[in-house]
């Protein structure tokens, strides 16, 4: 991984030392320090000039011998100090962080703190001092050192993510910022601030909108076809009129019900639902128009004529099951009397003897 960097810009306090030094910065720097003893300080970037090859990845053996090294400098031997480290090689970026000090990465496009040291946790078994190596990094991140822990890093990351504002003056507000932190020597932290311009030749752009931009704008996007897509329910139910609570079952072609009344068991009816207005009309050309209006005629008149054969069915069928009885009201005819005959009784004398 290959890494350049803009013009680094410092803010010193007259104190604590910042390498390289100003005069000696150059287009191909790499290893950056911010230190309260200049003399460990010096004895450090000596160490890893010399012994580090930076076109390989940076080892926390490789690290370690050179911090003890600088630590145990000739008739200047010292336990801790205050010191934040960054190196700049194949594998990224080396940080280290020991004693009060911070090392913060700041992504903009996303305005977010990619790494902290002070979230890192120090192993006391392998190293004096807390050591990252940072692989994730892009165009437009910024990397600062510090030489005090107890800053205001939210501050710090909305003026790095400051759009509107160039690094100077960026540095410039980071400079105010950190006039309410404290140095262990009682004076106002130094800053190194690193602007890196290109990972491997990937040039970072300053129009392209960030990904958190993005991601608010995506969510934005989402939210509005939630809403249309409500909406359009709301005003265009498509499943009204698909069935009521009783289980009516509906033709959605026709808008007919097919269900018989609970009174007849063997009579099927079926009734025109009532016209409704059509809300698309506008929409269709005068000749769709008119073909619309022929064929809702048209359907009119065929369920109509459906209506009254079916009627007519109906009462043939009811007809033909009367059964036709004499009327109990009708009294029965009288048979006819018999002739009575009359018999004459014969008179006359009886003949005498």
């Amino acid at each position: 991984m290959k890494v350049k960097l803009d013009t680094p810009i410092y803010i010193e306090n007259g104190r604590d030392v910042l390498l390289p030094a100003r005069e000696q910065l150059g287009y191909d720097s790499q290893v950056f320090i911010a230190c309260d003893d200049e003399i460990v300080a010096r004895a450090l970037a000596s160490y890893i000039n010399d012994e580090f090859n930076l076109d390989k990845a940076v080892t926390d053996e490789a690290f370690n011998a050179a911090l003890d090294a600088a630590l145990n400098t000739k008739d200047h031997r010292v336990k801790r100090c205050n010191l934040s480290v960054a190196i700049y090689n194949h594998g990224g970026c080396y940080v280290a962080q020991m004693g009060s000090s911070r090392v913060l990465q700041v992504r903009p496009e996303e305005q977010e703190i990619v790494y902290d040291s002070r979230s890192q946790v120090l192993d006391i078994y392998s190293s004096k001092a807390k050591v990252e190596q940072i692989g994730d990094l892009q165009a437009g991140d910024y990397l600062l050192l510090t030489t005090a822990e107890m800053i205001d890093y939210r501050a710090i990351k909305r003026i790095l993510s400051n759009p509107d504002k160039d690094d100077e003056q960026k540095m410039s507000l980071i400079a105010d910022a950190l006039k309410t932190a404290k140095t262990t020597a009682n004076v106002t932290p130094a800053a190194i601030l690193n602007h890196i311009d290109e990972v491997e030749g990937r040039r970072r752009s300053f129009s392209a909108p960030g990904a958190k931009t993005m991601k608010y704008l995506l969510y934005l996007v989402i939210a509005a076809v939630l809403a249309g897509a409500a909406y359009y329910l709301i005003k265009n139910n498509p499943f009204a009129g698909m069935g009521g609570d009783d289980g009516d079952k509906i033709d959605t072609a026709s808008m007919i019900t097919t269900k018989a009344p609970t009174d007849v068991d063997l009579v099927v009816t079926t009734e025109q639902a009532p016209d409704t207005v059509d809300t698309t009309a506008t929409e269709l050309t005068p000749e769709q128009i008119e073909a619309k209006k022929q064929k809702e005629a048209a359907d009119k008149a065929k369920a109509e004529k459906e209506k009254a054969d079916r009627e007519r069915r109906e009462n043939a069928q009811i007809y033909n099951e009367i059964k036709v009885e004499p009327s109990r009201d009708v009294k029965p005819e009288a048979p006819a009397p018999e002739p009575v005959h009359h018999e004459v009784p014969v008179t006359g004398v009886e003949p005498t003897n």
